[in-house]
């Protein structure tokens, strides 16, 4: 801006230009409501207002630190969301909290404290619950040995997915397969 001398009106056209340009932005990717004192004919007067470049950049460095507060206040739970929706898509994949943290921009000791806090689980235990939930269905299909489900939902060993199976709905993966059987067969005897 020093370089090229503009004038004081060019400057302020600039600024308040990058200012509604990155509003916008943080409006549409953060889900911001309009309400945040953000009304664009009062920041344009407010900028115009001003009597030197100092002001103008003091204005908006407290508009964008009330908009940064805001946005870090109510958007904790909302990344949180996304990494859930992520591990409900992607549960069949090698997934690790640090490899989470490093994509969706988060420390990983604090991801995993933000997500213990918001879920009530630790990252591994819940990763578990998708894991065995998704075995749970595959199960039920005929088609599917406990083998092939074990790769489906992401366990290497099929030893470490009998554990975890077995912890967390209380018979193995076979047993309750077996069940499942026994009970729709007993369910069409009765029907008929």
């Amino acid at each position: 801006i020093l370089e090229k001398n503009y004038k004081e009106e060019q400057i302020k056209a600039l600024l308040t230009t990058y200012y509604l340009k990155l509003k916008d932005s943080i409006i549409s990717n953060y889900n911001v409501k309009e309400s945040l004192d953000m009304d664009n004919k009062i920041i344009i007067e407010e900028i115009y207002s001003k009597n030197s470049l100092h002001e103008v950049i003091e204005f908006l460095i407290d508009k964008f630190l009330n908009i940064s507060r805001y946005v870090a206040s109510n958007s904790k739970g909302q990344g949180i969301k996304r990494i859930v929706k992520y591990v409900e898509s992607k549960y069949y994949r090698d997934l690790k909290l640090e490899d989470l943290a490093e994509i969706f921009n988060y420390n990983s000791s604090y991801l995993g404290k933000l997500f213990k806090d918001t879920t009530g689980q630790n990252f591994n235990t819940y990763l578990d619950n998708v894991r065995i939930e998704q075995a749970k269905k595959l199960l039920l299909e005929d088609k599917l040995k406990v083998y092939e489900v074990c790769e489906k939902v992401g366990y290497n060993n099929i030893d470490y997915f009998y554990y975890k199976f077995k912890k967390y709905v209380g018979i193995s993966p076979l047993s309750y397969k077996k069940r499942y059987k026994e009970w729709r067969t007993a369910l069409k005897i009765n029907e008929n």
